[in-house]
């Protein structure tokens, strides 16, 4: 995963895809007051990577597996971005997360559509914090070689469904944003990123 996926998944975030993303988090009211972020199951980092750039005073945390932080390191470096972004290497399923987030940002990984990571995420932010969530649609694939794709590989200890992106315990983006709104999260607004994903903008109650 750390030798071919991560640095296969960077190659296709670099084609637009992290432009798009880190285009419309800066336009958020509280994205230029933000401090501090945790990019959570961030893989290589780029988002991270983005943001900071775009927020010169923003600080991020990639949180990822033992395995894949060391290659988080990698793009780190590459990006000259040591000493404002950082990694925190555990199992989200299993280890605390952190708190004092203004913003929680998750892309394409289990932690965006389970409903049992939910309170960590919440527990993590200042109240009034953002939770950005991107995840690819809940429409099957056109192309039937994505899916074969996705299960040509696999993480151990993550038992994954076979079509893309969906995990065990996975449940449709309409219903994890219902049990969002239930766990005292403000669903602001769902973004188109391109025609396989969304970016859910929630805003952890203030109370």
């Amino acid at each position: 995963f750390r030798e071919a996926i991560i640095p296969s998944m960077a190659e296709q975030t670099r084609c637009g895809l992290v432009q798009r993303v880190a285009g419309i988090v800066c336009t958020l009211p509280e994205f230029p007051s933000a401090r501090k972020l945790l990019d959570l199951g961030g893989g290589h980092g780029l988002y991270a990577i983005a943001f900071a750039r775009q927020n010169p005073r923003l600080n991020a945390v990639v949180f990822d597996l033992p395995e894949v932080t060391h290659a988080t390191g990698e793009f780190i470096r590459k990006y000259g971005a040591e000493g404002r972004i950082t990694t925190h290497a555990g199992d989200f399923f299993r280890d605390p997360l952190g708190t004092g987030y203004d913003i929680v940002f998750s892309s394409s990984n289990p932690s965006g559509k389970m409903p049992a990571l939910v309170p960590k995420i919440k527990d993590a932010l200042n109240p009034g914090g953002l939770y950005i969530n991107k995840q690819v649609i809940d429409k099957p694939e056109e192309d039937p070689f994505t899916d074969l794709e996705w299960n040509l590989w696999a993480l151990e200890g993550m038992p994954k469904q076979d079509r893309r992106f969906r995990f065990e315990g996975s449940v449709s983006l309409d219903e994890y944003n219902r049990i969002l709104g239930e766990s005292g999260f403000l669903i602001r607004k769902t973004v188109p990123v391109d025609v396989r994903s969304v970016m859910t903008i929630a805003q952890k109650n203030r109370l």
